[in-house]
């Protein structure tokens, strides 16, 4: 069998001149995943479908002044704080902070410059025979707006399909940190192809409703009897029919902020591949690609359009700094948040 291994290469620089690196971590089984330092991103996860052919099951791009331009998050690492903040402010220990305002009134996915659209450092690391990568980033008192100096320390690695992420976040005063890995998954690998044909269960009885510019209400919402209840299967072309438009909604997980738990699972009847997200977080934020219009042009020239791709974003509910009811983004000082999220890919003919 094939040792796993870890090859780095560059990738591109940015305009100051900084070189961005491409780490591609193959399993040595097949499934090989490729992270860039430029936003602690997957730019490409090619893994084998049930009768052995490979390709890539993520949307994004193949060179880095794409990934330098305005897209929306592909395969991106979003914080400080990922999703919305309501009204592009929060009220901590007395004191209101204002934060940029990048989509309309509301703050989405860290702000402007948020930690998908900055250089992170990398040290290669091995664990058991498994090709790792831990990335690191400094965020200063005022970054965006946010209070408190934070440190990121993100551990990637790859095991027999199982594209793990680890992550410790330490800050020097109470300060909301919750990151998300945004990457768009289409287990088919097929250009031009959408995700409606792909199924999907997610492990939740509850939702979050949201207002017309998805800010939740505060409310928490049973599934129950609604086209949100996803316990079993469904085929997404199926799901979405009966609410006029695609998902941008959030699922609260049963997480007791320890325990990997499953949250999803996404298959795809072509290739076979199934995909189960695991974590400790307590929410799954799901995107089915609606905003894509085909003006954005990803890998191999392909024009994305509505519904290529779905993310499936374990994290904190939106706008939990401004809700006392939900799961508290607050990190304290001196006592470490960490999290883990894993991504398992496998393939097997339908019967």
């Amino acid at each position: 069998m094939p040792t796993p291994t870890l090859t780095p290469e560059p990738f591109g620089a940015l305009p100051d001149g900084r070189v961005v690196t491409r780490f591609t971590l193959d399993d040595g089984r097949g499934s090989r995943a490729s992270i860039l330092d430029w936003g602690a991103t997957l730019q490409s996860w090619t893994t084998p479908d049930c009768i052995g052919a490979v390709d890539d099951i993520v949307l994004g791009f193949d060179r880095l002044d794409e990934f330098l331009g305005p897209h929306p998050y592909f395969g991106g690492t979003v914080g400080r704080v990922a999703n919305r903040i309501a009204n592009a402010r929060f009220t901590l220990d007395g004191v209101t902070y204002a934060l940029p305002a990048n989509d309309g009134a509301h703050t989405l996915h860290g702000g402007r410059v948020g930690f998908d659209r900055r250089l992170w450092r990398v040290t290669e690391i091995e664990s058991d025979g498994a090709p790792a990568l831990s990335l690191t980033l400094h965020s200063a008192e005022g970054d965006e707006g946010f209070p408190g100096d934070v440190d990121v320390t993100l551990r990637v690695s790859l095991r027999a399909g199982v594209l793990e992420l680890r992550e410790e976040i330490r800050v020097t005063r109470r300060t909301p940190v919750a990151l998300t890995a945004h990457p768009y998954f289409r287990l088919s690998g097929t250009r031009g192809q959408t995700v409606l044909d792909h199924t999907l269960s997610i492990d939740a009885s509850t939702r979050l409703p949201v207002d017309a510019t998805l800010i939740p209400t505060g409310e928490v919402r049973a599934v129950d009897g609604t086209p949100f209840d996803l316990r079993a299967p469904v085929a997404l072309r199926g799901a979405i029919e009966p609410l006029g438009r695609g998902f941008d909604d959030c699922w609260l997980l049963p997480s007791d902020g320890a325990s990997l738990l499953r949250a999803a699972r996404l298959s795809d009847p072509r290739s076979g591949r199934r995909l189960e997200v695991w974590t400790t977080k307590p929410a799954l934020q799901v995107y089915t690609g609606n905003f894509l219009d085909g003006s954005i042009v990803g890998k191999g020239g392909e024009r994305y359009g509505k519904h290529a791709g779905i993310c499936l974003e374990a994290q904190y509910a939106p706008n939990a700094v401004n809700e006392p009811s939900f799961a508290s983004p607050i990190v304290m000082p001196g006592d470490a948040m960490r999290h883990v999220t894993r991504y398992v890919v496998t393939a097997t003919r339908a019967d």
